[in-house]
């Protein structure tokens, strides 16, 4: 399993970021149910059973007294292997506070691509985001995302991260806002409506499952929102996944910086890579000359935040670049 990174860029102070709680639906079938919950009583079977294993090792206990004994230890690690079961099958996988998570194909495709800001959405588009365990296809149906909406799907995962997937919750707008988007108002507000609600008309389809990105949604004018996203969801990080720093995510500029970001995460080592490579996978509708450009200066936000080496050169037609030298 992967290990958790913790990165953060020495010499640049980015403030701490904190995403608002959310507040399981008390008709919610999970509205009892948390990850820590459940880990919890995984953690009272297991010092149960070492109790029962213990008094199953008594010489002082008849034959019989030490069968019972070491029979309810059987019973409790098969107890606290259902309590596992349940926690991979309907959590996302752990994360912390100031991590986003995310399945690896999400951030080497164009499913959250980038686009120049008066580029109008389309409305239905088509992608391939490669295979699943199985090697067969994993593919995106719904309305173009960009990478304001993966900023979205990201800060979701991680809001309902330690409740079960499915479950009914409510959060505050304005703290999302704020945390997201640095401000609150009418526009800001709208903007996060019309993301969530791209992401609920999204739908990921494997040959056995079809997952949408947001379930429900419900947007009142005042008080509280509240989502749920989809049982589903968990099946996405069967195979390899990817952690990003929430500060760091939200210090780049929103565009090429952020998709490179999750891009190099996603990449065990980092080889040199056609512009117009990077252009295809990003789904850039830029000409060759103005994305050149446009890398140019993403990469100096990368090289800024020691996301990437700064010896990195755009030669060629290529980038040739490598990740700093404590991460690889």
């Amino acid at each position: 399993m992967p290990i958790s990174p913790l990165e953060r860029p020495a010499e640049l102070v980015i403030a701490p970021i904190v995403l608002p709680p959310v507040t399981v639906l008390a008709k919610s079938d999970h509205a009892l149910i948390t990850r820590e919950a459940l880990l919890r009583e995984k953690k009272l079977r297991c010092t149960w059973r070492e109790d029962e294993l213990r008094e199953s090792r008594d010489k002082t206990l008849s034959q019989a007294v030490r069968s019972e004994h070491y029979k309810a230890a059987q019973a409790l690690a098969d107890d606290a292997q259902v309590l596992e079961e349940r926690l991979s099958r309907q959590f996302v996988p752990t994360h912390g506070s100031c991590q986003f998570i995310s399945p690896r194909a999400f951030f080497a495709s164009p499913l959250f691509r980038v686009g120049a800001y008066q580029e109008a959405l389309e409305r239905d588009v088509e992608l391939e985001l490669g295979g699943d365990s199985q090697g067969k296809p994993i593919r995106y149906s719904g309305p173009e995302l960009r990478q304001g909406e993966g900023l979205v799907f990201l800060a979701l995962l991680n809001m309902l991260r330690d409740v079960p997937a499915g479950s009914v919750v409510t959060f505050a707008p304005k703290a999302l806002c704020i945390a997201l988007f640095g401000h609150y108002d009418g526009r800001s507000r709208g903007r996060l409506r019309d993301r969530i609600r791209r992401l609920q008309k999204g739908q990921i389809r494997a040959a056995d499952y079809t997952v949408q990105l947001c379930l429900r949604f419900e947007h009142p004018s005042t008080g509280g929102w509240a989502v749920s996203l989809d049982r589903d969801i968990v099946c996405l990080f069967e195979r390899t996944y990817i952690w990003l720093d929430v500060p760091t995510r939200l210090a780049l500029p929103e565009g090429l910086a952020t998709w490179l970001y999750g891009y190099v995460r996603a990449q065990t080592r980092l080889i040199p890579t056609a512009i117009m490579t990077l252009k295809a996978l990003c789904g850039s509708h830029a000409s060759e000359r103005a994305f050149t450009n446009s890398l140019r200066d993403a990469l100096l936000h990368l090289k800024t935040h020691k996301l990437i080496d700064a010896g990195y050169q755009l030669k060629n037609g290529q980038v040739r670049w490598r990740k700093p030298l404590n991460q690889v």
